[in-house]
């Protein structure tokens, strides 16, 4: 059966998926009327040229229905290009003042008029969809005794909207539109990224459970079989992760790079300090050798030079039985060994910047040393 073109188009759009603003109804009404009532030459009816030609028809259909998608997807490319304008500190600072609000939701100095809650439900579908933006922002006050009297603000300590007396302007219900959207967006964009932040730590955590038991297998040349991660924690801007294995409590200490900053052992059953070691400084140099190996294992460079230092009491001993062996590196950092003689193996490794910083530490240890009766020599 045929149809008449007005009718074929009414029905493409009421059947269609297509949403189609109230000013392109609008416009649509007045084109068929316009048609219906202008003259064609040599036609009985002024409307018959079109259906007797359907590819015009046609064609009128294809960019009704070219001009509503086009203007839909603008109006919502439009909201988003104004959320994603937004600078990273922005957003950051209106989900702070969301986060510390000391209520749940925004609140008004008064209600809203009915004609005023009604207006602000159509001026935020137009908002969303059409891309109808305030001129300006909204005012933003710290504080109650910041608000201007008759002028619309926003005081953020209290997530209040302070209005005037008057009704509002269409203007300023946009404002407090825009001020909620923007807000709502903010908080939502952080808590995704906090969530995919989490995510990769959940997979770095993964890495470095592996990292872990890789390094102190390697370190202490156990089978990484017998290593077994207890826990992670994180702590004064580090990760911690403590294993166990051979009688032994290790902890491994890793940056937000990713990178092992500091190994420490603790024998279960022994304690890593001992008082007034006697040991021939042969003896100390030959454990060098094997500290050598641990820290190039530890840092994964070579050792360029390497200084021996020891806490002595007045009788020569070594004071509390560990050695610290300061090891400057191929690329100009440091790494700091420290020996226990009870455990006979490394106690503690960890890195330094480089060899200024490791000096400091010496001459911190030397001033300490002289405090308590103690020397901190240097052995080689």
């Amino acid at each position: 059966m045929n149809k008449s073109i007005d009718e074929l188009i009414k029905v493409k759009f009421a059947t269609g998926t297509f949403d189609i603003p109230e000013s392109y109804e609008r416009k649509f009404e007045d084109t068929i009327k316009r048609i219906n009532n202008g003259k064609v030459e040599n036609h009985r009816s002024p409307f018959l040229w079109l259906v007797n030609h359907k590819v015009a028809g046609v064609a009128i259909l294809v960019m009704m229905l070219s001009v509503v998608s086009i203007s839909s997807y603008a109006a919502v490319n439009m909201y988003q290009k104004r959320m994603n304008a937004m600078p990273d500190e922005v957003i950051e600072n209106y989900n702070n003042d969301v986060q510390n609000s000391s209520v749940d939701v925004d609140t008004y100095s008064r209600e809203l008029m009915e004609s005023e809650e009604e207006k602000m439900v159509s001026l935020r579908k137009q908002y969303e969809e059409n891309g109808l933006f305030p001129r300006n922002e909204i005012k933003q006050v710290k504080g109650k005794e910041d608000v201007v009297a008759g002028r619309l603000c926003f005081v953020t300590e209290e997530s209040k909207f302070y209005l005037p007396e008057r009704t509002l302007t269409e203007e300023e219900m946009l404002e407090i539109i825009d001020l909620q959207e923007k807000r709502a967006y903010s908080v939502q964009k952080q808590n995704s990224k906090e969530k995919t932040s989490q995510n990769e730590n959940n997979q770095t955590i993964g890495e470095m459970e592996k990292s872990s038991i890789a390094i102190v297998g390697a370190l202490y040349k156990l089978a990484q079989k017998n290593l077994k991660v207890i826990s992670a924690d994180r702590q004064n801007g580090l990760w911690e992760f403590r294993l166990t294995g051979d009688d032994s409590l290790f902890s491994v200490y890793y940056s937000d790079e990713g990178v092992v900053e500091r190994v420490i052992c603790k024998n279960n059953n022994l304690s890593a300090h001992e008082v007034g070691v006697i040991m021939k400084k042969s003896k100390i140099k030959l454990i060098s050798d094997s500290i050598k190996q641990q820290v190039e294992v530890f840092t994964g460079k070579e050792i360029k030079k390497q200084s021996i230092y020891c806490l002595m009491n007045a009788d020569g001993g070594i004071a509390y039985g560990t050695i610290s062996y300061y090891c400057r590196m191929s690329d100009g950092s440091g790494c700091v060994a420290v020996y226990s003689t009870a455990y006979q193996n490394l106690y503690d490794v960890y890195r330094m910047d480089n060899e200024k910083s490791m000096q400091d530490e010496i001459k911190e240890k030397e001033d300490k040393a002289k405090g308590s009766g103690y020397v901190y020599r240097l052995i080689k």
